[in-house]
């Protein structure tokens, strides 16, 4: 059945299968072809420090990438599962604000949704109950991570922008700032506190583009193992003067995982929180 492989987040079952001989704990940062020159992202300690090298990037990119703040954006198109040989099939992404998401997925065997609000998310197949995404700090880095960088920085008390200089990522340098928000408040819009979120975001120096962004994902089931988990971004398109992306690649643990295309692209203003929930 399609359902029996496809997983839009990181319950893979051909991924879990890989990492079953690892112990409890595990960090895996470099296993498999996909990104594996990518470090796992890590906390910093520096809390409430921004460099300026990394603020003038994030600047940079804000001005390349053009437009306002907006808080409701909807993409259509496609998505392929190349762990599992499955797609393409019709898909919808929906972000509201930075802590809203949205992946709603039609499959042979029906609907299959992927959802986050603030600090909870899940994933239905249209047949099954949801099952909850663990624990908070999977969660809350949401589906795809380029919205965070244009909401207003801080995000969270005590958040950080660390400047990591330049990188070598599969033959290309990029300049890499790592955003921390350590015990924080856990969602845009509910007083709860965690033990933090770290996000690597990897750019172009010259276009100031986002190319890729790396979090750590956990997955219980497998001795709460820690899985390096990228994004790759490209295919930037104008919508209402604002350049997005409309290219998505996740992998996992250095395994592809899937592969977004977007077709057309909006900004929805009438995305409402109650669109996240099951």
């Amino acid at each position: 059945m399609i359902r029996n492989y496809i997983v839009e987040f990181c319950l893979v079952a051909v991924i879990l299968n890989c990492f079953s001989g690892y112990g409890q704990s595990q960090t895996i940062g470099f296993s498999g072809p996909s990104n594996n020159t990518i470090v796992m992202p890590s906390t910093t300690g520096a809390s409430g420090r921004v460099d300026a090298g990394a603020l003038e990037e994030l600047t940079e990119h804000l001005q390349a990438v053009g437009g306002g703040n907006w808080s409701g954006m909807q993409g259509k198109g496609s998505i392929t599962y190349p762990s599992a040989n499955t797609g393409p099939f019709t898909a919808t992404l929906s972000i509201l604000r930075g802590d809203h998401f949205r992946l709603d997925v039609e499959t042979p065997d029906g609907m299959r949704s992927s959802r986050i609000r603030g600090l909870y998310g899940a994933i239905k197949d249209s047949a099954a109950e949801a099952k909850q995404i663990l624990p908070l700090e999977t969660a809350i880095v949401g589906l795809v991570q380029f919205q965070w960088l244009r909401l207003p920085f801080p995000h969270f008390p005590s958040a950080s922008l660390i400047d990591q200089g330049s990188c070598e990522i599969e033959g290309v340098q990029l300049h890499r700032i790592t955003m921390e928000w350590p015990q924080a408040q856990a969602s845009l819009s509910a007083n709860v506190a965690h033990s933090g979120s770290v996000i690597d975001f990897y750019f172009d120096p010259t276009s100031h583009l986002l190319m890729k962004s790396a979090t750590v994902a956990r997955i219980n089931g497998v001795g709460n193992q820690d899985f390096l988990r990228v994004i790759s971004y490209s295919d930037y398109r104008k919508v209402n003067g604002v350049l997005l992306p409309f290219h998505y690649e996740e992998s996992l643990g250095g395994q592809p995982q899937w592969v977004l295309q977007l077709t057309e692209a909006s900004f929805d203003m009438t995305l409402q929180p109650s669109d996240f929930s099951f």
